[in-house]
């Protein structure tokens, strides 16, 4: 254990690449072996990619094109519809080294990555394609750009920003999330409104905008279809309207995704660094992405309902900020706890998949 110890610190990226790589290559192999057929959504998504556009009825264009591109290159068979999941998720693994690294140091940065590897919603995303899965991994990208635009002011980084987030909607309307969650963090603070204001910041609007304009231009010739469909889905205008249960059962799902042990100390330290003003500029950028998600998503399931998944970027950050808070309290037994536990989940998940 100390020597595995010696080489997390010393070569934190090679060793995190490398179980990074080995979970993606199993969890391919449990694609090629699981009996599953496709569920109707990913059905619905298989026929859209037979002819790419850009956009459809319920979804944003990016879905479509990744099946296209997987079966195009593997076969029609379910595991080569599904083949992109594994691999998007080895991406956003990889972004979220890189960002918790920008915003935290090496070992915070390995931590977080392994932690999104393994929680229960990874290894159970990684058997189906969604929408999720490319959303995850552009939302990640779009931390880590932001985070070294914050540190590195250069073009290159507003560009990446700017491509990371029109690419998330391209996937999902929830990366729109990002955007609020980057106003909450910055507009408080006069150096965060000039952040905002900077020529940086414009930059990234212009690419975002740019590279989204496909699916707005599809929008405007199709009668906003996959607009109305998306605001459609808070059916506010249901029979059985506010209900306390069902923010439970949502914040339970929650805690599921992420696992127990993660999900108890998230909660602990939030209550801690609030007691005692513990809170640094990163923690709060964390906070700002993906707590008012979770918000929003839980008021949205006492209105009416919410699916699990509908909070799915908080868990970005909420990896980064699990990782982080467990380090900066000397929490490594919780660290090792959480990734053996979620791992075994992860086993325990392949196994009926392949059953």
């Amino acid at each position: 254990m100390r020597w595995l110890q010696q080489k997390i610190d010393s070569r934190p990226f090679l060793v995190a690449t490398t179980l990074i790589a080995a979970a993606t290559i199993l969890r391919v192999v449990i694609l090629f072996a699981t009996p599953l057929n496709l569920g109707p959504d990913e059905a619905q998504y298989w026929s859209w990619g037979l002819k790419p556009d850009f956009g459809y009825f319920s979804k944003p264009p990016m879905i479509a094109w990744t099946i296209a591109a997987t079966t195009y290159a593997c076969g029609i068979e379910e595991a080569c519809i599904r083949l992109s999941a594994p691999f998007f998720h080895a991406a956003t693994s990889i972004f979220i080294f890189l960002a918790a690294r920008a915003l935290y140091d090496a070992r915070v940065g390995f931590w977080s990555a392994l932690t999104y590897l393994l929680i229960p919603g990874t290894s159970f995303s990684s058997l189906l394609i969604t929408t999720d899965v490319p959303l995850l991994c552009f939302w990640a990208l779009a931390v880590w750009a932001l985070a070294e635009l914050r540190r590195n002011p250069e073009t290159r980084w507003a560009i990446l920003l700017g491509s990371a987030i029109g690419f998330g909607l391209l996937s999902k309307y929830a990366m729109l999330y990002f955007v609020l969650g980057v106003l909450l963090a910055f507009l408080p603070s006069v150096q965060g409104r000039a952040f905002l204001l900077s020529r940086h910041s414009a930059i990234s609007a212009f690419v975002a905008a740019l590279v989204f304009s496909p699916n707005a231009i599809w929008n405007l010739s199709n009668s906003f279809a996959t607009v109305r469909h998306t605001a459609s889905n808070a059916n506010w205008n249901g029979s059985k309207l506010f209900n306390f249960a069902h923010i439970f059962e949502f914040l339970s799902a929650q805690a599921g995704i992420i696992g127990p042990i993660a999900a108890g100390l998230i909660f602990w330290g939030l209550v801690k660094s609030w007691r005692d003003k513990d809170f640094n500029h990163p923690d709060l950028l964390m906070l700002a992405l993906s707590f008012p998600i979770i918000t929003i998503v839980a008021l949205q399931a006492f209105i009416s309902r919410a699916n699990a998944n509908w909070a799915a970027p908080a868990f970005v950050t909420l990896c980064i900020l699990f990782a982080a808070w467990a380090l900066r309290n000397q929490h490594l037994k919780i660290l090792g706890a959480n990734t053996l536990l979620n791992a075994s989940i992860g086993v325990f998940l392949a196994s009926l998949a392949i059953n």
